[in-house]
């Protein structure tokens, strides 16, 4: 038995519908080309008052109407209902297609080889002409058609797809020809010229394959060789090669078309971006925002806001909607500026203090070392001024003026515990050593830190050594302390202050000294850091000796060249003049030794004053004195 078809119950007598029935408002809808499907087409052929006509005036006003329409909009209407569909299909409607494709710029002798609405699909319509699911914008000229690539083996032959068409470029050659005869089949039989006829697929011009061509033209046009006489051949594949000949005039015309109608929507959407991030910036700045858009940096982070950078133009709508989103926005960016600011007035502040150190040290006694800024920077009321005062107090050595009160005592406690730390260390191996011990030569230290290299310090230059951390390492300095170092031993690391350094007695080395004291005649207990600096002599490493060659060293080579544990002997005066003529020959060149170590530290002193430096800037200043 039938089911009952089901019937929609009305209220009766309500004051609202008096017993009529009350239909459903529709939902509305978010096309406008959607609307036209509830328009009578009487209303769109009436002109001024006067009835629809099948036939007449009336007709041209609407051809006139659909022709302000764009292609797009003109095939979105012809898939919405049948009325349409068949008033747009119609050869009535023929010229609305083609003034429509005119006012897009789009060839004419393209209609040769397609009718307009599938030229307005596919130069419109962005997706795939055979699932019509797949979105592709490249257009395949060759074929006149959109192929997506899952639709690509599809339309091409399989053995073509990978073997002829890679060894078939955009003109063939004799080794593709030679190649298809010998290794690939060729089943078509048409003259292999008539191949680039065909219509063909695009692929990546970067691969091998450049050209698809498609397995149904292919067999067609071998139905077409098949069923004529031999001497019939030639004048079919002139013909074929003419109509080729034309056809690509007019892939050439729609290539060209296609590249600038790209262009112009390119600049189109370049000049809506540009539109819209003026007039955001402007919005921005009536908000109080100037002072961040003066900076070019901060111009260029908020043009590539996914707000910013798309093609819509700015409305108050818009505005409305994003505003809250690029205040926050701007309110990062000011948080960013004031760092950067405050890091630079505090690096100038930091400069400033290296200044004023270097000033004071002249007045130091020669027993006592000046703490390098790094040191002093970290010790209060030092790091307050360089971090804590306001923006607008600006970078002045005037903003030490109440530390430098408190100055002569840090460096005098930051001396003395320096030193027992030295003294700490060398009695670990001497527990009978005093302070004036500290001044031997044979009291030689090594930074216990695996970034330092392994130089001895004496002392008091071991007091001010600056450890390195490993670029690798978790930076703890702040970012206004550019204590960046780039070394031959080292690499690239970075300085931490000399206060976080810990060091060791050099055993090795203070024996190698203790050798070096009895060759000269020296009391090692007795002899001082000073004098056996000065005298740095020249010995004989026999050990290093081989047939032929001999090797000669000072003492502080002897320290660092690994001849801790070798035989050392004196040289009489004829060969210390040669090896003396020959270091004074040396102009470029490494050479390890206490001095030349480590030139960049200020670790190095002048005789007469208190001047402290690297040894280049020490050289310099012995020069000018």
């Amino acid at each position: 038995m039938a089911k009952r078809r089901k019937v929609q119950q009305t209220k009766e007598g309500t004051e609202e519908n008096h017993g009529l029935e009350v239909a459903k408002p529709k939902a509305r809808r978010g096309r406008s080309l959607h609307s036209m499907m509830d328009l009578p087409l009487d209303v769109i052929y009436e002109v001024g008052g006067a009835p629809f006509t099948r036939y007449g005036v009336a007709e041209l006003y609407l051809t006139q109407i659909l022709g302000h329409l764009k292609p797009y909009d003109l095939l979105r209407l012809s898939w919405t209902t049948k009325k349409l569909r068949q008033t747009l299909m119609s050869r009535s409607s023929l010229s609305v297609w083609k003034t429509s494709l005119a006012d897009a710029g789009v060839p004419r002798s393209l209609s040769k080889y397609m009718n307009e609405p599938a030229i307005a699909r596919l130069a419109f319509y962005p997706f795939c002409n055979f699932c019509n699911e797949s979105k592709v914008l490249k257009i395949s000229w060759g074929a006149f058609a959109r192929c997506c690539k899952r639709c690509q083996p599809n339309q091409c032959d399989p053995f073509l797809d990978n073997a002829l068409l890679c060894l078939m470029p955009k003109n063939l050659n004799s080794f593709a020809i030679s190649a298809v005869d010998t290794v690939y089949r060729y089943d078509f039989v048409f003259p292999r010229e008539l191949w680039k006829t065909l219509p063909y697929l695009s692929d990546d011009p970067f691969q091998w394959v450049t050209r698809q061509y498609s397995e149904q033209a292919a067999q067609k046009l071998s139905d077409e060789f098949s069923a004529i006489e031999a001497t019939e051949v030639d004048e079919l594949k002139a013909i074929q090669l003419k109509e080729h000949e034309e056809k690509e005039k007019v892939i050439s015309e729609c290539i060209e078309w296609d590249i600038n109608r790209a262009d112009d929507r390119e600049q189109e959407l370049n000049s809506n971006r540009e539109s819209r991030f003026n007039a955001i910036v402007s919005k921005l700045e009536n908000a109080g925002w100037g002072e961040e858009l003066a900076h070019e940096e901060f111009l260029t982070r908020l043009s590539q806001h996914k707000l910013v950078k798309q093609p819509k133009l700015l409305t108050e709508r818009i505005w409305k909607n994003i505003e809250a989103t690029l205040i926050e926005f701007m309110d990062e960016l000011r948080t960013i500026r004031i760092d950067k600011e405050r890091k630079k007035i505090s690096r100038e502040r930091f400069k400033l203090l290296d200044e004023l150190l270097r000033t004071a040290e002249v007045t130091l006694p020669s027993t006592m070392v000046m703490p390098l800024d790094i040191d002093v920077a970290f010790w209060e009321p030092f790091r307050s001024v360089i971090e804590d005062l306001p923006l607008e107090a600006g970078a002045d050595i005037s903003l030490y003026e109440e530390a430098t009160m408190v100055l002569p005592q840090f460096i005098e406690d930051w001396n003395r515990q320096r030193t027992e730390e030295s003294l700490r260390a060398l009695r670990e191996h001497r527990p009978d050593a005093t302070a004036e011990d500290l001044y031997t030569a044979t009291s030689l230290f090594r930074c216990k830190n695996q970034h330092c290299p392994s130089a001895i310090y004496l002392y008091p230059g071991i007091i001010s050594h600056h450890c390195h951390r490993s670029i690798f390492a978790t930076p703890s300095l702040p970012a206004w302390c550019d204590y960046e170092y780039f070394g031959i031993e080292t690499g690239l690391s970075f300085r931490e202050p000399a206060t976080t350094c810990n060091f060791e007695y050099a055993s090795e080395a203070a024996n190698c000294t203790r050798d070096v004291c009895y060759l000269y005649s020296l009391d090692p207990l007795t002899t001082s850091s000073r004098m056996i600096t000065e005298l740095n002599p020249i010995m004989e490493c026999k050990s290093c000796a081989t047939s032929g060659s001999r090797t000669f060293l000072r003492w502080a080579q002897a320290l660092v060249h690994g001849h801790v544990h070798h035989e050392l002997a004196t040289i009489n005066e004829e060969d210390s003049a040669i090896v003396t003529a020959e270091e004074s020959g040396v102009s470029t060149g490494y050479i390890p030794s206490l001095l030349n170590m480590r030139k960049g530290e200020r670790i190095h002193r002048c005789k007469h004053c208190n001047f402290r430096d690297g040894l280049k800037s020490v050289e310099d200043h012995l020069r000018e004195m």
